[in-house]
């Protein structure tokens, strides 16, 4: 093991590359969670965040029948009010 890298052995390209890459993999593997840390935990990204994308709130009388026949450009069977018509509210 002593010859290796030591004068009498000149790497080739493709050992040098394969060196650079494997450096390069270790290096993202410990750092990237680290930037991503940061980064996302910066007061004004996380604001634009929750300022942008937003949870859907839908009502629990919400029927999702409903919904789901209008997305897929259907007529939906049964109206909205008809919860109000059958329910004790």
């Amino acid at each position: 093991m002593g010859f290796f890298y030591s004068g009498f052995h000149k790497p080739n390209m493709n050992s040098i590359k394969g060196k650079r890459a494997k450096i390069i993999y270790v290096l993202g593997l410990f750092m990237l969670p680290t930037f991503v840390t940061y980064m996302g935990s910066n007061y004004y990204v996380l604001n634009f965040f929750i300022d942008t994308f937003k949870p859907i709130e839908v009502p629990r009388e919400v029927d999702f029948k409903i919904i789901r026949s209008i997305y897929h450009d259907k007529k939906p069977t049964t109206k909205s009010s008809d919860y109000d018509e059958n329910t004790n509210v």
